[in-house]
């Protein structure tokens, strides 16, 4: 595999505007498949679809254990040490893991649902089988990250996030969920297997078993780094994926699928973050490895939580203007989506530049301390979950509350920076 040169700093250029474009509009691609599932399926279809999905995804943690988020900096740590063969080798050891976890666990869960007619569990069968699409994408887009340039990042984003659009596009179109869910699985893992070919060629000729299980620079500061991210991450993307299936459960399908269609919007707020962490975020852990330089990664990555938050506020409230003008397409009306509740929206949305702010954190090597923000945030989430539940507030007040405890999550991840240079590193 010939060697490709680091992405050069994430600057406001044009340049950094031509990837921008490319990359946003690779989100709004993944975006419109929700919409178009949720136009085209029955709502109580898309809400089941919608759950699978976003439970899928927090079991792709789950699964992980910590080896996908070991990669966030091991991955670009090797690129920067002219290691770039050893990356395709390592993600198919990863994504051979997870797949024989997923199939360990998911296909007794899948069998027990259909053969006892359970419908959760076998939905959570079917999620747990769903995770590894989340999986494979989060291993390869570290891949490119760390080792692509810009222009092959993009690409190879459009190329995954346009293929699944496709095919989910047409599977929603004749109004059948196990198409949907079948044609999403398999032009995930296409699109995958297309984007190494074309951006990593076959791979190193390096023997795949002469590594350990998680790659190892000198330069990693503890063993733990990883189990330490799988542990946040887990704890973070909980209310993030979990919610659908809280306020289903705990308010009934009708505002289950409601929240679906308000879930969107976070998605499309999580999708402008991760578009911003792609460049920016690896950027942020080689000017401290490479250069020493925690003032400069600091200084970036706050510049583009405002940036990532002023561009979300002016997309939600052009939402909001064609809801409240009632341009709403006839398919997503039956939702009865209220504008008031976009507000609650808005405020999590510009909340989740906590996503770049987590990446500093790792670029300065203190895991340790997001973890212990993570573990506050998600027993907040919980108190205020069970709070919701016993005293069967609305949907509203949930939402309003589940901003409170973001605010309160972003509050402690700046707490937990090193402000003086001196103490950038530990945690």
């Amino acid at each position: 595999m010939q060697r490709v040169a680091a992405p050069a700093p994430f600057r406001p250029g044009l340049g950094s505007a031509l990837f921008l474009a490319v990359m946003l509009g690779s989100a709004v691609a993944t975006m419109l498949r929700m919409v178009l599932a949720a136009w085209f399926l029955l709502p109580a279809d898309f809400a089941v679809y919608a759950t699978i999905v976003a439970t899928g995804a927090f079991l792709s943690t789950i699964l992980s254990f910590g080896a996908i988020e070991a990669t966030i900096k091991n991955f670009p740590r090797l690129a920067g040490q002219g290691r770039e063969a050893e990356l395709l080798p390592e993600s198919r050891r990863i994504m051979k893991r997870l797949a024989l976890r997923a199939g360990i666990l998911g296909v007794p869960v899948l069998a027990a649902g259909a053969l006892l007619d359970i419908e959760w569990l076998r939905l959570s069968g079917l999620a747990c089988l769903f995770a590894l699409n989340t999986a494979y994408t989060a291993v390869l887009a570290s891949m490119q990250r760390a080792a692509g340039t810009a222009a092959t990042l993009a690409a190879g984003t459009a190329l995954r996030s346009g293929g699944v659009l496709a095919a989910v596009a047409l599977a929603a179109f004749y109004g059948d969920l196990t198409m949907v869910l079948i044609a999403e699985t398999l032009a995930t893992v296409l699109t995958c297997l297309v984007s190494e070919r074309i951006f990593f060629g076959a791979g190193s000729t390096a023997d795949p078993a002469s590594g350990a299980d998680d790659i190892r620079p000198p330069s990693s500061p503890s063993r733990f780094d990883g189990v330490h991210l799988f542990l946040a991450y887990s704890l973070i993307s909980m209310p993030f994926y979990l919610d659908r299936l809280f306020v289903t459960t705990t308010m009934g399908l009708n505002a289950g699928a409601q929240y679906a269609v308000l879930a969107l919007f976070l998605t499309a707020a999580s999708l402008l973050v991760n578009t911003l962490a792609q460049r920016s975020g690896p950027e942020a852990i080689r000017l401290v490895q490479r250069d020493g330089n925690a003032r400069a990664a600091r200084r970036q990555i706050l510049m583009w939580c405002l940036i990532a938050s002023l561009i979300w506020l002016l997309a939600i409230a052009a939402a909001a203007a064609v809801i409240a003008t009632g341009l709403l397409p006839k398919g997503l009306e039956r939702y009865l989506v209220d504008p008031h509740l976009l507000a609650p929206i808005a405020i999590s949305g510009a909340l989740l530049c906590t996503g770049l702010i987590e990446f500093l954190l790792i670029a300065l090597d203190r895991e340790r301390a997001m973890l212990r923000a993570a573990a506050l945030f998600a027993l907040t989430v919980v108190a205020t979950a069970s709070a919701v539940a016993w005293f069967k507030l609305d949907l509203a007040d949930f939402m309003w509350l589940l901003a409170a405890c973001r605010a309160f999550y972003l509050l402690l991840l700046l707490s937990s920076l090193p402000w003086r240079d001196k103490a950038a590193s530990g945690a």
